[in-house]
């Protein structure tokens, strides 16, 4: 009885203390379920969290603070894909190059050019004036023959403008090299004359070979006329530039311009490879003569490469080579003599 009596004392003592602590045993008792509460709420708040970092992800409206607004994407601005990539070309036209507007190549044949815009490669005109405003940009060379140039900012790299007698051999080097109005690089441009000789090779040998008499015969007419076939070819020179003006400013001409320049070109390799075979007939002869062509285009390819006298060379050459080939067909049409002498027959008398 003693010992339950002791007992009973102890609790009331440790009762009255815990009261006059605040009832810090029960707090003590309560924290092992306010540690379990958020276990049990674990499973409602962690998808809540991905529920709104998915939002934010997918773009989808979530409230957030003030320091964090909202991401707004903003449109890009994409250009069309042709922008930057045309080539322009206008004959007997005037052209404008807006602002907001992008070319590669522009090439105006009998018109002027006034350029707000950019271009991105080379720019030539010929027979016509081009006026630059001040925000236009040329990335490349503007080439004027025949006419001039007016305005700019000084911001293009080459301008070059050939006038009197200056455009002569300017349009007759763009004759020559056609492709450098493209801008192709240097190495491009080694490649490029590379094959350009191993074809025109190739062809004046064919020519050669198919049509060995017809060459051969105008050959012959050459060495047996040349200061006629000289003379000819020279009234050719004159004349062909005034026709291709005539078809070029004619509203009717445009559409023979192109097939006047096709018939040309066709004349002039047919005609030089009478004067190749005509050149290297001195070293080659007989059955090997057709591969005299090759030496006589070696030298007129040098003759073509020295500066100074390139464009002389290529003019005289192709006037000739066109006025031997017409000289050759009106020859051929013209009627002849019969080769046999008239010999009068005698007087019978009876």
């Amino acid at each position: 009885m003693k010992r339950i009596g002791l007992i009973f004392l102890f609790l009331m003592l440790c009762g009255s203390a815990a009261r006059a602590r605040g009832e810090t045993v029960f707090i003590a008792q309560a924290e092992p379920q306010a540690v379990t509460e958020p276990a049990v709420q674990t499973p409602h708040t962690v998808p809540k969290l991905e529920t709104e970092e998915t939002a934010e992800v997918s773009g989808a409206p979530v409230e957030t603070s003030a320091a964090m607004p909202p991401a707004v994407e903003e449109p890009v601005a994409t250009e069309p894909p042709w922008e930057g990539k045309r080539r322009v070309l206008k004959i007997v036209n005037d052209y404008r190059l807006a602002a907001d507007e992008v070319v590669t190549t522009l090439i105006i044949i009998a018109g002027n050019a006034t350029l707000h815009g950019t271009v991105t490669g080379n720019v030539l005109v010929l027979g016509g004036d081009v006026a630059l405003a001040p925000m236009a940009q040329i990335h490349g060379t503007l080439r004027v023959i025949g006419g001039q140039v007016s305005g700019g900012t000084g911001m293009e790299r080459h301008i070059y403008v050939h006038n009197g007698w200056r455009a002569v051999p300017a349009g007759t080097r763009l004759l020559m090299q056609p492709h450098t109005v493209w801008g192709i690089s240097k190495r491009g441009n080694l490649w490029l004359t590379i094959a350009k000789f191993a074809i025109s090779t190739l062809t004046y040998l064919l020519l050669a070979i198919v049509f060995s008499r017809q060459v051969q015969r105008m050959e012959r007419r050459m060495s047996e006329h040349p200061i006629g076939t000289v003379l000819f070819g020279i009234l050719m020179l004159v004349f062909m530039p005034v026709l291709l003006a005539v078809l070029t400013l004619s509203i009717v001409g445009i559409p023979c311009l192109f097939l006047v320049l096709g018939v040309l070109f066709s004349l002039a390799i047919y005609g030089k490879t009478a004067i190749f075979l005509l050149i290297g007939g001195t070293l080659l002869s007989g059955r090997l003569k057709p591969l005299a062509v090759i030496f006589g285009y070696l030298l007129y390819f040098m003759a073509t490469s020295v500066p100074y006298i390139d464009w002389v060379t290529f003019l005289v050459v192709n006037s000739i080579a066109i006025g031997s080939c017409l000289l050759s067909g009106a020859g051929k049409n013209a009627p002849r003599l019969s080769r046999h002498a008239y010999t009068p027959q005698t007087a019978v008398h009876y």
